[in-house]
């Protein structure tokens, strides 16, 4: 069951991301008005497009921004063994949830590029030109 919170919180991102969706338009390199038909080679240029749109436009700025919501949330808690600099309260589960969302996001971000990198070298490999 879906509850409120992960509700919210996908209407969240889906306002945050639906003008970089919007960008979305050219992947698909032929079979449109105005393009020449698809061929077999043009399955490989989709699949570039495509995990490019992944790494670059989406996961990239999510990335950031984890990587910032991590960064307050570090920097509310007052640091290791800190009290809290508003209310006074140490909470050392705030500072290793922020610590944890930070190294995340990077760990994620990295796996993600070098994701891309694998691919991108197969890809040349196949024959298809460098972007």
């Amino acid at each position: 069951m879906i509850t409120k919170k992960y509700f919210f919180t996908f209407l969240l991102l889906i306002t945050l991301f639906s003008p970089v969706l919007a960008f979305a338009q050219g992947l698909v390199p032929c079979g449109q008005p105005n393009t020449p038909m698809c061929k077999l080679e043009d399955i490989f240029v989709l699949i570039s497009n495509v995990y490019n749109f992944i790494v670059w436009k989406i996961a990239t700025p999510l990335a950031g921004i984890l990587v910032v919501i991590g960064g307050v949330i570090i920097m509310i808690s007052g640091g290791p063994g800190g009290a809290n600099p508003v209310t006074g309260i140490v909470s050392p589960n705030m500072y290793n949830k922020g610590k944890s969302i930070v190294t995340g996001a990077i760990g994620g971000w990295l796996l993600v590029f070098c994701s891309w990198l694998i691919i991108n070298a197969v890809l040349l490999a196949l024959g298809l030109p460098g972007y």
